[in-house]
């Protein structure tokens, strides 16, 4: 950038930051963009690479104040925390110290049996309910089955046909 475009380019901002247009900028590779302009481009105007550094010191200075007003804002905002017996509190909990390793907090795996096309056996366990949907030119006779798969209970509506069809002995001591 030639010397003229540069000294231009200054009282422009001199003059937008007069205007609070634009503020000083907290960042430090600004000054440090400018001081590397100066030393590159200043070596045939000596009077104005003085003003440049001149120039530099006002962005840090003014960069130090914007700095020292944030922070001073930041620590008038923080307040120590009082807690009082009943309050509800939601704290965010990171892991200061590494896990240390406990036996007892080993899960042993417990064994699934798999068919050969890898679907599990589950197992229907009693029918707890019957229900009767009314369609438009129907009506559904559905049953609330009580399905066991690795310990686990869960219960499904299933349609009384398939279940009379597939697993008759769930009908046979119940007749709900």
């Amino acid at each position: 950038m030639a010397p003229i475009e540069l000294a231009k380019l200054k009282t422009q901002l001199e003059e937008l930051l007069s205007k609070r247009f634009i503020r000083p900028s907290v960042e430090r590779h600004l000054a440090r963009h400018l001081e590397f302009l100066a030393q590159r481009s200043w070596d045939v105007a000596p009077g104005m690479k003085t003003d440049v550094a001149s120039y530099i010191k006002k962005i840090r200075s003014r960069m130090l104040v914007a700095q020292s007003h944030k922070k001073s804002y930041a620590d008038q905002r923080r307040k120590p925390l009082e807690f009082e017996k009943g309050e509800h509190v939601f704290l965010k909990v990171t892991l200061a110290t590494e896990y240390t390793p406990d036996a007892s907090h080993v899960l042993e795996p417990e064994s699934v049996q798999v068919r050969e096309d890898l679907t599990l056996q589950v197992t229907p366990v009693r029918i707890d309910d019957t229900s009767i949907k009314r369609l438009r030119d129907k009506e559904v006779s559905l049953v609330k089955v009580a399905w066991n798969w690795a310990g686990i209970e869960q219960h499904t509506w299933e349609l009384e046909s398939e279940m009379r069809k597939d697993y008759p002995h769930l009908f046979s001591d119940n007749q709900i």
